[in-house]
């Protein structure tokens, strides 16, 4: 069940009809407060506290890790969702500096997990190269998110109309911690 926004206008009509209804003006005012607070805490707080993506069935024989956002499971493609990682692998392309430990990383992890779960924005499925886009859990840990602390990638190539925005805001914590922290790519 997709949750959306409550819009403004909503939140409008409804401040309307309070002040319109409701001759007593203390408890107008605190019925307008305690309404702006609910629109706040549900637009921004709830809906980004919640998981919105879909877990896939991901019965698999053999992996095989690509490069440090790229893997392969019996052969078809997974590219994970909302984050790059430098480049280790493209055809007439260097190796762009911690393309190489990234690949390692992703692939030390996903070879070493005991479980390797996966999820999909429901309306971003498949990216331009036909690859299933993922959100991919190592053990129940968001390896993207491991990526982000370690400084072995960036946020990039988000949806905002379809990501999964608990797994986004985890994702902007860790970038900026590894940020603050002059991390892998950021070490610069």
């Amino acid at each position: 069940m997709t949750r959306k926004k409550i819009k403004k206008k909503s939140k409008n009509d409804v401040e309307r009809f309070i002040k319109r209804n409701i001759k007593n003006k203390p408890l107008q005012a605190v019925l307008v407060l305690a309404l702006g607070a609910g629109f706040f805490l549900y637009n921004e707080v709830y809906l980004n506290s919640i998981s919105s993506s879909v877990l896939v069935d991901n019965q698999y024989q053999k992996l095989a890790c690509v490069d440090g956002d790229t893997f392969k499971l019996d052969n078809e493609s997974m590219r994970m969702l909302a984050i790059d990682t430098p480049e280790s692998v493209k055809p007439n392309h260097p190796v762009e500096p911690f393309g190489k430990e990234a690949s390692k990383f992703t692939c030390e992890l996903l070879e070493n997990a005991t479980t390797v779960d996966l999820k999909q924005d429901t309306g971003n499925e498949v990216d331009q190269y036909g690859r299933k886009l993922v959100w991919v859990l190592v053990d129940g840990v968001l390896l993207q998110e491991l990526i982000l602390e370690e400084g072995l990638g960036e946020i990039k190539y988000v949806q905002q109309k379809t990501v999964d925005k608990k797994y986004l805001t985890s994702l902007k914590k860790a970038q900026e911690n590894a940020k603050s922290q002059k991390k892998g790519i950021w070490s610069k």
